[in-house]
């Protein structure tokens, strides 16, 4: 895994900790923070993942899980969904090609991921 997505989940994890370690904070504030670490989490994360070329490899260290055995479609993390370019190109559980418009994907998840996913490099 490249070390600035690790940062970038190591930074979350620590700012998510907070809210459970500090117990003197609220949790409309506890709440607060974790949207205000999320909204920078995502903001860094996608300088640095190359949507057009990631790998099976990269996929599974990402945490998209592999739909089916025939498909190739992997499914994007729940997590990542922010994170998914506009006008990027997304397969559907259906099979359906989808283009991502900022309006028209759902975050319905199942075992952590959407319904939608890339086909990954090999």
């Amino acid at each position: 895994m490249k070390n600035e997505i690790l940062n970038c989940l190591t930074y979350l994890a620590n700012r998510v900790s907070e809210t459970t370690q500090y117990e003197n904070w609220s949790d409309a504030f506890s709440r607060k923070e974790i949207k205000e670490a999320n909204k920078k989490f995502v903001d860094e994360i996608k300088k640095h993942i190359d949507w057009n070329n990631l790998t099976k490899e990269e996929c599974n260290e990402l945490g998209f899980k592999e739909w089916d055995e025939t498909s190739g479609i992997y499914l994007i993390p729940l997590y990542l969904f922010p994170a998914i370019p506009l006008g990027f190109k997304l397969y559907c559980i259906d099979g359906a090609e989808i283009i991502n418009d900022g309006t028209n994907l759902d975050n319905d998840n199942r075992f952590g991921c959407i319904a939608y996913g890339i086909k990954p490099k090999d």
